[in-house]
């Protein structure tokens, strides 16, 4: 009986006339009457069409119902709104013939919603009464959206602009900059298979939900998949987009022409073109997210999920629509990532700004993932600095520079490139399979000071400060910190660790400043902390490869390959400590000579312990020259599991280690190397008084007047000159040197730092027959590597 009268409606008879006429059935009429009763208010039809092409609108308690207009020949139905505040009522629309008799032709493909221009357009739910469709509302004025749903709709489009349409098909959006808001209970559509947001501003601070729900259980022994409501698993859908900026949306392959205008903080309050925020976590198939606005910037607080339990492929167009799972950001300005993005495929990150991933505590010093997927692209124009974890099976990084102070770590490829300059530092790890590092300037794995300055400050590559003089002698390797101002930072590990490791640049520093002190030589003796000493690392488990165009300058940290060669193709190698500084206590006391006591009272000092007499001999003094070390950084060390394979003008390893377990073979022109030994020197200085009297004045042969001159003597004499301290070079080959090593000047010394410094030359090379053993000299130490000159038999 209601579908009866439900079909008398549709063909153009009021629900009051029929009542009227067929009073027996009054009940059916009430119920007809609160249906569609029309709307004053809130959601109101526009005057725009007439006809079967006038969009109506009737309502209930807690639901619109709006009976769509007819569409035209491309499926496309345009209906007009003064008003589209559904203040927590659903919206059906109905897009059944037997619902309404405006589509009985053909039901509608797409639903177009076009919302006054001086209108906020406030939705709730909406649900497809019918034949399923697309919806798209465009409201130029802005969208708010406050636990809304959207339910048999394979695709949505939600837009701030104004429709274009050319002979009836849906061409263009003209965004504008109205502003779309997402907050309370969030938006969720788990029915679509595409949806796309487009408007000048968009804030997310709700759940944002494409995912369904599913569960797995287990029939006739197989697994099987299922979806499910109620289900704990989350099961891939939707592929969401969605793009900022006053720019022409094209409906037809959901692309935008851009037309970059500078983005207004003042249209919106707010700093953010698009702006996700803490609660703004998405679950969905696939995300697009993009602003074209000139400096506009991105930012994501809350979590991205694309991945899930599985995949769930739609239809769209008869089409299959697969979720790819995977995250794309762009932005004509600054992306700042502050949670957590989660990816099973992808992450594309393109920024003409700068690109800046925060960190994300687990506790216990333990990082949570801010990026994970099986590969991640990121490319900015300005810097890119990441705090965070980015994990992935391959990592591509290119921008103007790259500072990494989290984790970057990748099970296969991990490539960086920094136009300007590349810095691991204060806690940076870098793992990978194979690495790549490329700058046209500088890269850095560790830091140059033990803080980090509170804002940029210049200053030169390299400058050495060196005192060799009589009493103090010092070498630090950095140039003094010149202002800016210090902060403490947590950690100064800086690590790249990877199978293989290839570093292209104009510089490679790898800097350990991690140094020991004391004020004087009654303080304790230094003592260096191991992990600290090994907390700047460069490590490849086979082949690691240097290609600069000035400098490798290793300070007080690890540079290392396990089992595989070291190549160094760079014109200058510099193995140093980072800081080591010798002075010398000195004191200048008389003698003092002690006897047994035995009948010999009256002593001017007596020592009861040992019962000793110990005279003061005041004409005879003791100067003692003590060096000690006054500040104290590791060494640094080169260790190659293979062969060191060179080409360079100059090698110099001062106080430092460098170990080859194989050959070494190429060139390098110059080879110095030196380390430091501390001595006791203690002088005895002997003074002597002499007299002499004289007559002065004489008369007749008679000495009438006399003088007596006094003088002193003294003489010195060396009682001590010990060694009591070395801090080495060490250069350990197991394998042979080469021709071409040290081929213009080699070079090994000891230096000590105080008086009576001397260098050691070692002494020439036999040129009778070669012995099996060539000696390398290092004070008193003799290292003998095998002669490569050397042939059995000779």
């Amino acid at each position: 009986m209601v579908l009866i009268f439900l079909g008398l409606f549709n063909s153009g008879v009021s629900a009051g006339y029929m009542c009227s006429v067929q009073s027996i059935q009054l009940f059916l009429c009430v119920l007809l009457l609160s249906i569609f009763r029309p709307a004053f208010g809130h959601v109101v039809a526009g005057s725009q069409k007439s006809g079967a092409e006038q969009v109506s609108v009737s309502q209930r308690s807690n639901q619109y119902y709006i009976r769509i207009a007819k569409a035209n020949d491309y499926g496309v139905s345009l209906n007009y709104f003064d008003s589209f505040d559904a203040q927590e009522k659903d919206i059906v629309l109905l897009n059944s013939p037997v619902m309404n008799v405006k589509v009985a032709q053909a039901p509608a493909q797409t639903i177009v919603l076009i919302v006054k221009d001086s209108q906020l357009a406030n939705i709730k739910n909406i649900r497809v009464e019918g034949h399923a469709a697309d919806i798209v509302l465009a409201a130029p004025k802005g969208i708010r959206c406050d636990g809304c749903s959207i339910e048999n709709a394979e695709r949505v489009t939600l837009a701030t602009g104004t429709i274009t349409s050319d002979y009836g098909e849906l061409e263009t959006i003209k965004i504008t900059n109205g502003s779309m808001e997402i907050t309370g209970d969030g938006f969720s559509a788990t029915d679509l298979s595409l949806l796309d947001i487009a408007a000048g501003h968009v804030l997310v601070d709700a759940p944002f939900r494409t995912n369904m729900r599913g569960s797995l259980s287990t029939r006739n022994h197989q697994q099987v998949k299922e979806i499910d409501e109620a289900g704990e698993l989350d099961v891939s859908n939707g592929d969401v987009q969605i793009i900022v900026g006053q720019n022409h949306f094209r409906y037809s392959d959901r692309q935008s022409n851009a037309y970059y205008k500078n983005f207004s903080i003042k249209d919106y309050a707010s700093l953010y073109a698009l702006e996700i925020t803490h609660s703004g976590t998405f679950a969905v198939g696939n995300l697009h997210l993009e602003s074209t606005y000139d400096n506009g910037i991105v930012f994501v607080g809350g979590q991205i999920k694309a991945q899930g339990a599985w995949a769930y492929v739609g239809r769209y167009n008869d089409q299959s629509i697969v979720p790819l799972e995977s995250v794309k950001i762009k932005a004509n300005g600054n992306i700042y990532l502050s949670d957590q993005i989660i990816a099973a495929n992808r992450v594309d990150i393109e920024s003409t700004g700068l690109v800046e991933v925060k960190a994300l505590s687990a506790g216990n010093n333990y990082l949570l993932d801010s990026i994970s997927a099986a590969e991640v692209n990121i490319a900015a124009v300005g810097v890119m600095k990441n705090a965070g974890a980015i994990v992935a099976e391959s990592v591509y990084v290119s921008a103007q520079e790259i500072t990494n102070e989290g984790d970057i770590e990748s099970t296969r490829d991990l490539y960086l490139n920094g136009k300007s300059g590349i810095a691991n530092q204060y806690g940076g790890v870098i793992l990978g399979e194979n690495i790549e590092m490329k700058s046209e300037k500088d890269v850095i794995n560790g830091q140059l000071y033990p803080f980090k300055p509170s804002k940029w400050c210049a200053y030169s590559q390299r400058s050495i400060i060196s005192d060799h003089s009589l009493e103090t002698g010092g070498k630090i390797s950095v140039p003094l910190f010149k202002g800016c101002g210090k902060v403490a930072v947590d950690s100064l590990s800086a690590y790249i660790l990877g199978q293989n490791i290839k570093v292209e640049a104009q510089n490679f520093t790898n800097a350990n400043p991690y140094e020991v002190s004391r004020n004087g030589y009654t303080d304790p003796e230094l003592k260096l902390d191991f992990i600290k000493s090994s907390q700047v690392v460069i490590s490849a488990e086979s082949i690691l490869e240097f290609h600069l165009k000035e400098r490798l300058w290793n300070m007080s940290a690890i540079a290392e390959s396990w089992t595989g060669n070291v190549v160094l193709d760079t014109p200058l190698i510099d193995n140093e400590r980072y800081h080591i500084w010798a002075d010398t206590y000195t004191t200048k006391s008389p003698q003092v000579t002690c006897t047994r006591k035995e009948d010999k009272p009256g002593s001017p000092i007596m020592t009861y312990e040992r019962r000793e007499l110990c005279l003061v001999n005041p004409n005879i003094l003791v100067d003692k020259k003590i060096q000690y070390i006054k500040v104290l950084s590791p060494p640094a060390r080169l260790n190659v599991g293979g062969s060191l394979v060179l080409k360079s003008n100059m090698f110099s390893n001062e106080h430092s280690s460098v170990e080859v377990r194989k050959d070494i073979s190429g060139s390098v022109f110059n080879v110095w190397m030196e380390g430091l030994q501390l001595r006791d020197v203690f002088e005895q200085t002997t003074t002597q008084y002499h007299s002499r009297r004289y007559c002065s004045k004489r008369f007749f042969r008679h000495c009438i007047r006399h003088k007596t001159d006094h003088w002193k003597t003294s003489t010195t004499k060396l009682v001590k000159n010990e060694v009591t301290a070395e801090y080495p070079f060490i250069f350990y080959v197991d394998g042979h040197i080469y021709e071409g090593f040290g081929s213009d000047s080699y070079s090994l010394q000891n230096i000590t730092f105080g008086p009576y410094a001397t260098a050691y030359m070692p002494p020439p090379s036999p040129t009778s027959k070669p012995s099996k053993y060539v000696p390398i000299f290092n004070g008193d130490t003799t290292i003998f590597i095998p002669n490569p000159s050397y042939r059995e038999g000779e």
